[in-house]
């Protein structure tokens, strides 16, 4: 089966009272520039953006040993693959991003014997990413759309990158936003599949060390599943009221379910079979994801007119909200 694609959506965060024109012109730009124009500070944006991303052939996020960059094709130019708008301030095209330093085996399935080759710690194991970035010169929050694919991601890497891009005096921050009315189409087809919660315990008597006190600690998780007929979201609240009797001992500890560390469920969509996690103490806030269809799609991956239309429109209809716009 192979892989599929989703959306995910990101506010970008600057400091308080910063505009992202005020951080282009104070941090790349001296103090003796003068003034630019939006114009000017775009297209500074956008090339501080590729000089970063591909000043050393890959940037490298060490944390996860995952890299991005932009793998072109013999006369390809990069602006082709990855290209601004500075009229709307969107930089939008493809990534590519991957884990490096494993090494690893290839062959072909049909013949293991044949054109085997090792891949070294040197070498980057990257799929091909759509990205679209919008940075309103006149705010301090821009959105980042960001294509995952179901048999990975590289949002950790992404969000490191724009972490580091956008940090002028103090840090930006990348949060994860999820559309309102994906949210209540989600909850309206789902229904609530699993309740757990997970903690550790460790025993204290007799242990002076942290570290003896780490290795003798067990991770405890209790789950809840609903037998037979499945809860439908609106009765959510019943069945988290139903364990606030129910107690774990072990190592002679107890612990209430609803005091563990982590509390969580799962809720199900009963037409896509696609699962999201919701803190069942906070709310049920839900994360639903962006399913992108088929026909967004060619041989394989992303096309770029289609998907590039479909998150102009994705921006249009988040817009008020985002910006608390009535």
């Amino acid at each position: 089966m192979s892989a599929t694609s989703q959306l995910e959506v990101y506010k970008v965060i600057l400091p308080s009272k910063t505009t992202f024109g005020e951080l282009v012109q104070g941090k790349f730009y001296d103090d003796k520039s003068p003034k630019q124009t939006d114009l000017t500070k775009f297209k500074k944006l956008y090339k501080t953006f590729l000089e970063k991303l591909i000043k050393n052939n890959v940037w490298e996020y060490k944390d996860k040993k995952k890299g991005l960059t932009v793998f072109l094709e013999k006369g390809e130019q990069i602006n082709e693959t990855i290209t601004p708008h500075p009229e709307e301030y969107i930089i939008e095209g493809f990534l590519d991003g991957g884990r490096y330093d494993m090494i690893r085996k290839m062959a072909a399935m049909s013949d293991t014997t044949q054109r085997r080759r090792t891949i070294s710690s040197t070498d980057i194991v990257a799929a091909r990413y759509y990205f679209y970035l919008y940075t309103p010169f006149d705010k301090g929050v821009g959105l980042l759309f960001l294509e995952r694919k179901s048999d990975d991601q590289i949002r950790d890497a992404v969000k490191a990158y724009f972490e580091e891009l956008f940090r002028w005096k103090n840090k930006c921050q990348i949060k994860a936003y999820f559309p309102k009315d994906q949210i209540e189409e989600f909850k309206k087809k789902s229904v609530v599949d699993t309740l757990y919660s997970i903690d550790y315990i460790s025993p204290e008597i007799g242990i002076d060390e942290p570290e003896e006190l780490e290795a003798q600690a067990y991770e405890v998780l209790v789950q809840i599943r609903k037998v037979g007929k499945a809860v439908a979201y609106e009765n959510v609240e019943q069945l988290v009221e139903a364990t606030k009797d129910l107690n774990v001992s072990f190592l002679g500890k107890t612990l209430n379910f609803m005091n563990f560390k982590t509390r969580k469920g799962v809720m199900k969509n009963t037409e896509t079979q696609k699962q999201s996690t919701f803190d069942f103490d906070k709310g049920t806030s839900i994360h639903p994801c962006i399913e992108l269809e088929e026909e967004l799609l060619e041989e394989g991956i992303l096309d770029r007119t289609r998907i590039s239309n479909f998150c102009a429109s994705l921006l249009r209809k988040i817009y008020n909200d985002v910006y608390n716009l009535r």
